[in-house]
């Protein structure tokens, strides 16, 4: 009798396990743009188990995908390359630079692939070329310019903002960047019951698809984890 009940409860859960893969389909917000499936979701569209926190996508009128990054709003997504795990994300208001002299990923999942340090200048208007300066913070006195530390001596009639690690993508290069590049961490997730772990001996619920272990927070579901060491 004992054998039977542990043999159904086994189906039973391995079921549900193929069950809530097989339901976390891909989506699109336009049909001719790129797919969207797991870890990132499309709000409305997938069941509980398949919106880890973090990832979640939404559509706007024009059938642009958003995502909405805590503590620093909403991006549009260009592209995601699952396989090398990079989202490329634009500013809906077109001026990156201004959300990049603000950003943070301290709460979130997705992580920039590298850093570059950038002093953002405040210049008066014409004493820096039109070509480096950022026309969307321009006004009628002063022009915005972001340049790396070292070339500060350059800008004598300058006056410093603020110096602020910036996101660079992997073929970054020397120029400021012109869209914001994240990636996320994979692992391999193992059932623990009702929580999910990776290689550990205890696991701990910290959220619905989320699990804390030591520094490590881990995000689960159809046999994929994203992870974020804590900083």
């Amino acid at each position: 009798m004992g054998i039977s009940k542990n043999l159904f409860l086994f189906l039973f859960y391995f079921l549900s396990i193929v069950h809530a893969r097989n339901n976390c389909q891909t989506s699109y917000c336009d049909k001719n743009g790129f797919v969207i499936h797991f870890p990132f979701w499309l709000k409305g569209y997938q069941p509980q188990n398949c919106e880890p926190p973090g990832f979640n996508i939404s559509c706007n009128g024009q059938k642009k995908p958003i995502l909405d990054i805590p503590d620093s709003g909403d991006f549009y997504v260009s592209s995601i390359n699952y396989n090398d795990r990079r989202a490329m994300l634009q500013d809906p208001g077109n001026c990156l630079p201004r959300r990049l002299l603000s950003l943070n990923l301290s709460s979130s999942l997705l992580m920039a692939v590298s850093y570059q340090n950038y002093t953002f200048l405040s210049c008066p208007i014409g004493q820096v070329s039109l070509i480096s300066a950022f026309y969307c913070l321009r006004n009628t006195t002063t022009d915005m310019l972001a340049i790396k530390h070292q070339d500060i001596m350059q800008f004598p009639s300058c006056k410093k903002i603020a110096t602020v690690p910036v996101p660079v993508s992997s073929s970054y290069d020397s120029d400021f960047p012109a869209y914001l590049e994240l990636t996320w961490e994979v692992s391999e997730c193992k059932d623990c019951g009702s929580a999910i772990k990776k290689n550990v001996t205890n696991c701990k619920d910290c959220g619905s698809a989320i699990l804390k272990n030591g520094s490590d927070c881990k995000v689960c579901g159809s046999g994929i984890g994203a992870t974020k060491k804590k900083t």
